[in-house]
Formats: structure tokens, C-alpha cells, sequence
């Protein structure tokens, strides 16, 4: 089962820039960020604008929060796909596991083919790697 934590450990992979847009506007709204804009710099607007582009990305309470916090700036947004990839399936096995949602219904949330929804929910557990001692004596 998928916990909480299992989500919060997988937030650590994501690079810091990414981690603070996750703090910023949340999880989707970062996710969106990095899809749409990854690998560039965005020059945040200094005032929000109901018709600014970003709001018909990530909406407008994300937007609002995004310019609040970086009104007027320029920020570089990484791609962070594999850590986003990790996240996404996170997400998805916590909500499959906490029940109440199909397959098909994860697959349109998160905009996935309902057979690489069914992929990520069959792949086995990972655990993390087990670090290798050696028994090296420098006297012999």
C-alpha cells in the first residue's frame, strides 16, 4: 500500500526549484508547470490578469499564488520528468489504494491511457537499493 510518506519521499527527488513550486502552488499545478514550460525560464507577470496565459494552464488560484510569490521575476522551471513521472505513479497507486476510483477514472486524471494506468498499478514494489559492504582490510 501507498502511503503518505511513500508521496513525500518521492517529492525529495524532485529538484529543489520543483519542490518549491510544489509549495507554492501545489503538486498539479507544478506538475502542469513543468510540462508546459519545463526546461525554460518563465517571466512571472508582476500583477495577475484573469487573462493571462498561465491562468488557462494551472487556473487561477494558482496562478494568483504563483505571482504573489514570484510577482515579476524570471524562474527557471525544470523539466524534472523522471521525479515527476515518480510522483504521478505515487499518486496514482495512494489513490487506487484508498479505493472509491477505476483505472479509467486515474487514467483521465491524470491523462494516461488506461492500459499504462493498469501498468503502473501491476509494477512491482521497489524498494530502495541495498548499499553493498565489503570487508577490506588494508593490513593484508
Amino acid at each position: 500500500m501507498t502511503t503518505l510518506s511513500d508521496i513525500d519521499v518521492a517529492l525529495c527527488e524532485l529538484s529543489p526549484m520543483l519542490q518549491q513550486l510544489v509549495e507554492v502552488v501545489g503538486l498539479t499545478a507544478a506538475t502542469t508547470l513543468a510540462q508546459r514550460y519545463g526546461g525554460i525560464d518563465l517571466l512571472v507577470p508582476a500583477q495577475f490578469h484573469p487573462d493571462h496565459s498561465l491562468v488557462a494552464v494551472i487556473g487561477v488560484e494558482a496562478a494568483q499564488k504563483l505571482i504573489r510569490h514570484h510577482a515579476g521575476e524570471r524562474i527557471y522551471i525544470p523539466k524534472g520528468a523522471h521525479a515527476l513521472r515518480c510522483v504521478r505513479n505515487r499518486a496514482i497507486l495512494q489513490a487506487y489504494d484508498e479505493g472509491n476510483v477505476t483505472a479509467a477514472n486515474l487514467a483521465l486524471r491524470h491523462r494516461l491511457t488506461e492500459r499504462q494506468v493498469r501498468n503502473i498499478l501491476n509494477q512491482p514494489p521497489r524498494h530502495p537499493p541495498r548499499q553493498l559492504s565489503f570487508n577490506f582490510d588494508p593490513t593484508t
